[in-house]
């Protein structure tokens, strides 16, 4: 089974609308990545410029997953904000389940820092938690540990990772 409320909200035809609609708001900013051939291998950016601390997002097609790339992508894009604007914490939203997000935002030095709400809000959220409450796991207990919450909440919400560059 899988618990993922993210994967359950690219399902919905109006959800993805929303999604491409959203990389030519004003406020963000998206870089796509290429490999040396300059083949396109998927992008990463700033959700939102005007939130601080910034919000990391990474895509990659799924051939490209898993070889190092997105954490070495969003480093180089950190660290190249850094020189230009003096930010140094940025911030990671994960789904509890995307066990490979996880270990990217933990291999570019991301910290638990709380949970957050992401795609669902109010009754939506509750009822939510409260229909896949079984899926609560050891791995979910260990993660709601970390993150200082109950575990049922991780099934609703983002884990929330904090990145701090050094001076």
């Amino acid at each position: 089974d899988d618990s993922s409320f993210i994967k359950e909200a690219f399902t919905d035809e109006s959800f993805l609308d929303k999604i491409w609609d959203s990389f030519f708001m004003k406020n963000r900013a998206y870089y796509s990545i290429f490999n040396l051939n300059s083949v396109f291998l998927g992008y990463c950016g700033i959700r939102n410029l005007q939130a601080k601390p910034w919000e990391l997002c990474i895509a990659l097609k799924r051939q490209y997953q898993g070889h190092g790339i997105g954490p070495e992508s969003l480093l180089l894009l950190m660290k190249a904000l850094k020189r230009r604007t003096g930010e140094r914490v940025f911030r990671g939203r994960v789904d509890a389940d995307n066990e490979a997000s996880i270990s990217m935002m933990r291999k570019i030095g991301g910290k638990a820092h709380g949970i957050s709400e992401f795609f669902l809000h109010g009754k939506k959220l509750r009822n939510y938690e409260k229909k896949n409450e079984y899926l609560v796991d050891k791995r979910l207990k260990e993660l709601a540990e970390e993150f200082r919450v109950e575990p049922q909440e991780l099934l609703g919400h983002s884990l929330e990772f904090w990145v701090e560059l050094p001076e």
